[in-house]
């Protein structure tokens, strides 16, 4: 499959970069990283994987093999890696039993924490049953949603979605990252999906959501100090589909956002912007990473950038697996996979 497809499909968008050279340098990459772990793989041993061979793909075997969905990494000032993710596959979209933690000193070898936040035991709000649209016979669900946990103010929060029910937060109750975590809010923080907090320099909170809305929070964490707004870049298009992250880099504001090419039965790929101010104007939408849909950058503790890269789509070398590769951003701010 050649992604100089998608400038017929996606004209305004800049996907020069998105070659078969760029889709083979990031298996290569995380080949690179994982070393051993690059062989070869029957597909049949993982329900439901499909590994892409006609751009020279080597099959990967993921850091271990649970099934995860919107994978998000945290490094701690205690010089932990802390990983979580949406789970309960096959039935992710409806069921699942709340958040899970697992913690890692150098990103390859993970010791699971189990789960720090139970719908059922710890929940209020979140116990309430969606129903799940489109489904046969108005079929309803309860699901956490792409979980993701935040330093923030000397304390850890994780924020989260119930499927089809709103975005929640919550508090570690010790200032540890492993919990017990309390809501303290009571109530969903707003509707939507796919929340993540940022921390500015100034030591200012913002919350940004779903396709690109963003609100500054209050101090104490429990709502919103002001209204909040969507995003777009220079050429007033939205900045995703979903899955938005914010890093800082050099003094700019680098905004990621996933979205689909060719329909969900192309790829979910990984697009970002920059601008010199959190609100924007963002510069046009660029191509970042292929198969990285929904994923969050981060800063290791080797001072190297890394994204996370699940493979949410059919052609990704893997399939909704844990997976990361390095990246670098050039002086014009081109995203780069490392090889």
């Amino acid at each position: 499959m050649d992604f100089d497809r998608y400038t017929n499909i996606k004209k305004n968008h800049d996907f020069r970069k998105a070659t078969a050279m760029n889709r083979w340098i990031i298996t290569a990459a995380i080949c690179a990283l994982f070393g051993n772990a690059c062989s070869a793989v029957n597909p049949a041993e993982y329900e439901g994987a499909r590994i892409a061979t006609d751009y020279g793909a080597q099959p990967l075997e993921p850091l271990f093999d649970t099934p995860l969905k919107d994978i998000q990494v945290l490094v701690t000032p205690d010089g932990w890696y802390y990983m979580t993710a949406t789970l309960g596959y096959p039935d992710w979209q409806i069921k699942n039993d709340g958040i899970y933690l697992w913690k890692s000193k150098d990103l390859k070898t993970w010791k699971s924490i189990s789960k720090v936040w139970d719908i059922e035991k710890d929940g209020t709000w979140q116990k309430d049953f969606q129903t799940v649209p489109d489904s046969p016979l108005s079929q309803k669900g309860r699901a956490v949603w792409a979980p993701e946990i935040h330093h923030i103010k000397d304390n850890y929060y994780i924020v989260f979605a119930m499927n089809y029910g709103g975005i929640g937060i919550l508090k570690s109750k010790t200032g540890e990252a492993e919990g017990p975590y309390v809501d303290p809010v009571g109530k969903e923080l707003t509707s939507g999906i796919d929340g993540f907090f940022f921390q500015d320099d100034d030591k200012t909170v913002y919350f940004i959501w779903g396709g690109g809305n963003i609100a500054r929070m209050k101090t104490d964490m429990t709502g919103f100090a002001e209204k909040p707004r969507h995003i777009v870049n220079v050429d007033g298009e939205n900045m995703g589909y979903e899955g938005c992250s914010l890093i800082k880099h050099k003094g700019k504001y680098v905004l990621f956002a996933s979205d689909w090419h060719g329909s969900h039965e192309g790829t979910y790929d990984l697009m970002y912007s920059v601008s010199d101010n959190i609100y924007g104007p963002y510069s046009k939408r660029k191509f970042g990473i292929p198969h990285a849909g929904h994923a969050t950058v981060f800063k290791g503790l080797d001072g190297k950038l890394y994204s996370t890269a699940f493979g949410s789509d059919g052609t990704a070398p893997y399939h909704m697996r844990l997976g990361y590769v390095e990246i670098g951003i050039t002086d014009n701010w081109e995203i780069k996979v490392k090889e």
